[in-house]
């Protein structure tokens, strides 16, 4: 998007090196655009598949995602986008961070200049995705911090008595999911504290052990190679709000990331 200065064309597209384009999905993508309250409309991305737990439990995750933006597309308030599949007006392009990714700023510059975000479904994509759990946890920690960044600093957009729908859609969708590691530390402390007080409460903490049994038991099939489908769920899902941890300290660390390569914070 830092290039689009140079562009000529009224659209402006946006993909990855290694993203494959099914038929007719740049058709699908330009179509909305004849409408001129649309000013960006983004794409189905399709990850390819391994095997393992992660890939399995990643693209379960990923279907339910899809889905979330089309329901929040029909009810104009969506404002996030995928980055091998954007269609922009370029006109509404403003000037990029670097410590931000593209998919994030464009879609919150856009409906902060009035216009809509429109997903469309049928605009398919293939790409890759982490996959391995190391590889997903650096995925996951990178876009946290940097789309952390990125929303905060539309403050007007995330004000529910300003832009109320586009406001609802970034907390529960984006800050409420990154912050989840919070609500799960805070689960646990709690169910920990009501079982110390004895009686019916002693048993409160039983669903708590079984989701750390289970994690363990992901963990351990994905080490040996082994898949464990609940666990192995599990797993992914603990990789996920791990990231999210991960990418919560960066920020408050003050770490910039301005490269698209996974990081560690050290």
């Amino acid at each position: 998007a830092r290039k689009v200065p140079y562009a000529r064309n009224l659209v402006a597209l946006l993909t990855d090196a290694d993203s494959r384009y099914a038929p007719g999905a740049l058709a699908a993508l330009l179509q909305p655009l004849a409408d001129p309250s649309v000013g960006m409309t983004t794409g189905a991305v399709s990850f390819f598949r391994s095997d393992s737990d992660l890939s399995t439990s990643q693209s379960r995750y990923w279907r339910m995602e899809l889905e979330l933006r089309q329901q929040e597309s029909r009810l104009n308030m969506l404002a996030v986008a995928s980055g091998p599949s954007i269609a922009i007006r370029r006109s509404l392009i403003q000037p990029m961070r670097e410590d931000v990714g593209d998919d994030c700023l464009l879609p919150l510059q856009v409906v902060s200049q009035g216009c809509r975000v429109v997903h469309c479904p049928s605009a398919i994509v293939r790409d890759r995705m982490p996959d391995s759990p190391r590889g997903e946890l650096h995925a996951r920690a990178r876009m946290t911090a940097r789309n952390w960044v990125g929303t905060w600093s539309f403050p007007r957009l995330l004000n529910p008595l300003r832009c109320p729908r586009i406001a609802i859609g970034l907390w529960s969708h984006k800050i409420m999911r990154w912050l989840s590691p919070l609500w799960l530390t805070a689960l646990g402390g709690s169910s920990v504290l009501l079982a110390l007080q004895g009686g019916p409460w002693r048993w409160v903490w039983a669903p708590i052990a079984a989701a750390f049994v289970a994690f363990v038991a992901g963990w351990l099939g994905a080490l040996f190679g082994r898949t464990v489908p609940i666990a192995g769920a599990a797993w992914s899902f603990m990789v996920a709000n791990l990231g999210f941890a991960l990418g919560l300290l960066l920020v408050i660390r003050g770490v910039r990331i301005t490269s698209y390569r996974n990081v560690e914070a050290s």
